[in-house]
């Protein structure tokens, strides 16, 4: 039998990767090759790329973005090798009802929704090298029709 605990934090996980996943891309229909002016368009109206005061993917960027990436990454070690096996510390000490039952599985559960969010579905070192090849003239479009 699977403990309560872990059903809880695989619903809230799973669940919270398909909420934020149909929040993100709830426009989103398919996926075609851009023009060049649709992709200058998406990176001038990026609210990532409209709060940058200086309007250019430099090194310092990446950089920074890989070192929160890192530091997320070191939090979900630690989630998965404290936070989550904590949970299960009432249910083995045969005590049916805690506070933490609540709050455990949420909180387990922000840390590594971060972490997917930030490498999968929106990586800002991804974009910005994007945009530093589109800068330098590296990208092939598609032909117009």
């Amino acid at each position: 039998m699977i403990p309560i605990h872990l059903a809880a934090i695989l619903f809230v996980f799973i669940g919270s990767i398909y909420g934020f996943g149909k929040l993100f891309y709830s426009r989103a229909k398919s996926l075609v090759p851009a023009g060049e002016e649709q992709f200058k368009e998406a990176v001038e109206s990026s609210t990532f790329w409209r709060k940058s005061p200086d309007k250019e993917p430099t090194a310092d960027k990446i950089i920074l973005y890989l070192f929160v990436i890192l530091v997320l990454l070191f939090a979900l070690v630690i989630v998965v090798l404290f936070a989550i096996p904590g949970t299960f510390i009432p249910y083995y000490e045969h005590e049916w009802f805690e506070s933490s039952m609540f709050m455990v599985p949420i909180g387990s559960t922000i840390v590594p929704i971060s972490v997917v969010l930030l490498l999968f579905q929106n990586n800002p070192i991804r974009w910005l090298l994007a945009v530093r090849k589109y800068k330098q003239g590296k990208v092939l479009f598609r032909e117009e029709k």
